[in-house]
């Protein structure tokens, strides 16, 4: 299963307080070297900024729009396998949310396109581009839990799916927050108003186009992995939160598959370790 393709039908907007929200992020992460079964070694550096629009537009009849953009480079280093010619992969993603929510209702629904490029910028071809999509619906059966589902379409296999799903987000006190949504799980205890502590399980990876061996060929690169941790987050600022954690990455494994689906390569790689920091904005 391809974790890191599901990470596209997350609501990109989601009912948080204002310890949750989220208008900006910058951060980097490391996944320390993983022997491949066959093998040789991966591991990467990644580097994300993710910024959204703080004011919705509103479009009548309590629908609103929230526009997005998020950047990913993974600077990949791949040893003694065959195709340890790729480095940096980029990722450049609009996120395009509407959103309809009416005062005392408890359902909401959620609709989202990602049109982005996911490619090593060597030979981009339309093969580079793609679009998901999310639509959704949630219900708030108190202030303390709601539901959402609905169906994604996304490079599941490297060709467009549809893919169901379920999640919660539930605050059992006013410390705790625990949501699943998507395939991302996370518990959240508040310390103090400045202090939190996250436990996460999260994809990791990623899907690109890429160049693979120099061939100029057009070739689906896979980096499947979960990412198990915790990490400590502290206020700094009004809205500005600096954070740091790690943990383990499991089920790694390195595929490559030809434009038309043929499997070219695929490895399986031993559990690893990650760490992370970065900055997170609450509110422009």
């Amino acid at each position: 299963m391809k974790f890191a393709s599901l990470l596209a039908f997350i609501p990109f907007f989601v009912y948080a307080n204002d310890i949750d929200s989220t208008v900006g992020r910058f951060q980097y992460s490391h996944m320390n070297e993983a022997d491949f079964d066959d093998g040789g070694s991966m591991s990467y550096d990644r580097y994300l900024l993710q910024i959204t629009s703080n004011k919705p537009t509103s479009l009548g009849n309590s629908i609103v729009f929230i526009p997005g953009f998020r950047y990913t480079l993974t600077d990949a280093e791949f040893q003694d396998v065959k195709y340890d010619d790729i480095t940096d992969l980029h990722e450049i993603e609009l996120q395009l949310n509407l959103l309809r929510r009416e005062e005392g209702n408890p359902w909401s629904y959620n609709l989202q396109l990602r049109p982005g490029i996911a490619t090593d910028f060597d030979v981009v071809t339309s093969d580079d581009f793609y679009l998901d999509a999310f639509g959704g619906a949630s219900y708030q059966f108190s202030d303390k839990f709601s539901l959402n589902f609905g169906l994604a379409y996304l490079r599941f296999t490297g060709e467009p799916s549809i893919i169901p799903f379920v999640g919660f987000i539930w605050n059992p006190t006013e410390q705790w927050k625990v949501s699943l949504i998507g395939p991302v799980l996370e518990a959240r205890y508040m310390l103090s108003e400045d202090w939190n502590v996250r436990f996460t399980g999260q994809p990791g990876g990623g899907q690109w186009n890429v160049n693979a061996g120099g061939s100029g060929k057009s070739n689906d690169l896979n980096l499947n992995s979960y990412n198990l941790g915790v990490s400590v987050e502290h206020r700094i600022g009004e809205n500005l939160w600096v954070y740091a954690g790690g943990g383990l990455t499991l089920n790694n494994l390195s595929e490559i598959s030809s434009s038309s689906g043929k499997k070219i390569y695929e490895d399986d790689a031993d559990s690893s370790t990650y760490f992370v920091v970065g900055l997170r904005l609450a509110d422009w």
